[in-house]
């Protein structure tokens, strides 16, 4: 029961029963426009009239009461953020605790507010109703708020209205703040849960401690009795329920309900099972006598924050933060808590399996990922050694058409002809054919450089030395030329220790590269020098004092 409100300035007045009446200007004409039914956001409270055929639901700016039978919406009204909520008896007034200590009194039949009076300093929690507990010989209201106060009220005649109105008969104190309240069914004991995660439980004439009942490790959230007094179950944050005795006060069961904290339980009518909802969607139904979990519900969307359960068990409402309001009915169907928990445990596996799957193709489409990333990466490492040795067959062959050439030439002169012309060399670009090489291995990413080395064969391992020894000597790129070296003396070792000519060019080029790093050290460390010259240049405060005005004003 929820919708999206427009805008325009709703009339409370004419919104009775048939929804949220709004005053619109059209065209300079003053317009009703009635909208669909439902709050306008999540309904933090509700609570079923004594004999069902009502339902109200409160939420941050409204409350609303609905037919149990058709759905409609009978009453609608403004309120503050609803917090709990109360029929009195013969269900013609309604008693709202907001979230600013507010407690008002409706009056349904009229549809008017009868009486609105700051009940608390702070936001009222819980209310509780009963008709004459311990001490009282009429009709009494507990409340009980966050300003650590629980207040019991009265209900008067309004003689001057003909009509009701609340009366303030005492106030407790407490340690803590109050998080709910609730009478025994026989009034003669009332139980507060606190925020330091206890439950006290005092006589209703007197006010003494009866039993002081410990055990959650989060604050208690919402408590219930059965209608025979024998039990108490506490919802707590730290997401369990505990089953108490009031006649000692032991636990005598602590249930693990939920995954997220608790934040409602009530008892079904003259029975001991009872109905559990929190924070983790789900409404579950147990039995308090065997400790066992009846069934699960149809979860909400959101965090489920109230719920109400009729006179005689045979239906139940909730409100939640999905901004929806459910009525679960029952059937004539037989629930075995065997087949439930079976079926449970089938969920269960199911969802464990399908997380288990869901994972593993995760996981599968990683490894796929990374098997694609690595056969990518080697398919370039291969690209980038043939390149390299391309670049080499390249450069041999001008090599040999130079040897060849000087050769020819060299016989021309001695012959006295004229000497044929030198091989070209335009796609040099004005390099050197060993440097022809060294430009394609700078063009490969230096993390990809030694697996790209790894596809070149030994025969062209040795023709890179050679080149290498052409870099050393003429100190052109020492930093690669000594990581060319470096992976090649790394990888074959052994092959260059068992050639002689391959040892003695590594003898010529230990000097040389020696040399040729020092060099590139001492550049990079003028370079940083420089570079702090500048930082503290730039840091010291800039003076103009040696200028004068006339100086920097002249034409």
């Amino acid at each position: 029961f929820f919708f999206q409100a427009e805008d325009g300035i709703r009339d409370f007045c004419l919104s009775r029963g048939l929804g949220d009446v709004y005053k619109r200007q059209v065209h300079g004409e003053e317009l009703l426009v009635l909208e669909k039914l439902g709050h306008r956001t999540a309904p933090r409270c509700v609570v079923l009239s004594n004999d069902d055929s009502m339902l109200f639901t409160g939420c941050g700016d409204e409350g609303k009461v609905w037919s149990t039978d058709d759905f409609q919406c009978i009453r609608s009204f403004p309120t503050g953020y609803c917090t709990s909520a109360l029929f009195l008896p013969k269900d013609r007034f309604i008693l709202i605790a907001d979230k600013a200590g507010f407690l008002t009194l409706f009056d349904l039949m009229k549809s008017e507010r009868v009486q609105s009076i700051q009940g608390h300093a702070s936001a009222i929690w819980s209310l509780a109703l009963h008709k004459s507990p311990a001490g009282f010989d009429r009709i009494a209201v507990m409340s009980g708020s966050a300003d650590k106060l629980v207040k019991l009220w009265s209900i008067g005649a309004d003689s001057k209205r003909a009509t009701i109105r609340l009366i303030e008969e005492k106030s407790l104190n407490m340690v803590e703040e109050v998080n709910a309240v609730r009478f025994s069914p026989d009034g003669r004991l009332y139980a507060v849960a606190l925020l330091d995660s206890t439950v006290k439980v005092n006589y209703a004439d007197s006010d003494r401690l009866f039993l002081s009942l410990y055990g959650h490790k989060l604050p208690v959230l919402s408590l219930d009795i059965s209608s025979d007094g024998a039990l108490l179950i506490s919802g707590s944050a730290d997401k369990n329920v505990k089953i108490w005795g009031l006649d000692f006060g032991n636990c005598q069961r602590s249930l693990f309900a939920h995954t997220e904290a608790v934040t409602t339980v009530q008892f079904v009518k003259e029975t001991h099972y009872f109905l559990s909802a929190g924070r983790d969607h789900a409404i579950k139904f147990w039995d308090a006598d065997t400790f066992q979990l009846v069934m699960d519900f149809e979860p909400h969307l959101g965090e489920v924050w109230a719920l109400a359960i009729s006179s005689i068990g045979d239906f139940f409402a909730t409100a939640s933060n999905d901004r929806s309001t459910k009525i679960f009915r029952q059937t004539r169907e037989q629930v075995f808590v065997q087949e439930e928990e079976e079926k449970r445990h089938e969920k269960i596996v199911v969802e464990k399996y399908a997380e288990e799957r869901l994972a593993r193709e995760e996981e599968e489409e990683e490894k796929a990922g990374e098997t694609q990333a690595v056969t990518r990466r080697r398919f370039e490492n291969l690209k980038y050694g043939d390149e390299i040795m391309a670049a080499i067959d390249r450069a041999e062959g001008l090599r040999e058409q130079f040897i060849e050439y000087e050769a020819t030439a060299l016989a021309a002169r001695k012959a006295g002809s004229p000497a044929p012309p030198p091989p070209g060399l335009e796609r040099l670009a004005g390099l050197s054919i060993p440097e022809s090489v060294l430009e394609v291995i700078k063009g490969i990413n230096p993390a990809d450089l030694e697996n790209s080395l790894k596809f070149l064969h030994f025969s062209y391992i040795e023709k890179l030395l050679i080149y290498i020894r052409y870099y050393v000597a003429n100190g052109i790129a020492p930093e690669l030329t000594a990581r060319l070296l470096d992976y090649i003396i790394s990888t074959h070792e052994i092959n260059i220790l068992n050639s002689k000519r391959l040892t003695n060019i590594l003898v010529e080029l230990q000097s040389g590269l020696r040399n040729g790093l020092a060099r590139e050290a001492d550049v990079i460390g003028r370079n940083v020098s420089s570079l702090k010259l500048m930082l503290s240049e730039l840091k010291e405060p800039v003076s103009y004092t040696h200028l004068t005005l006339p100086t920097i004003y002249s034409v």
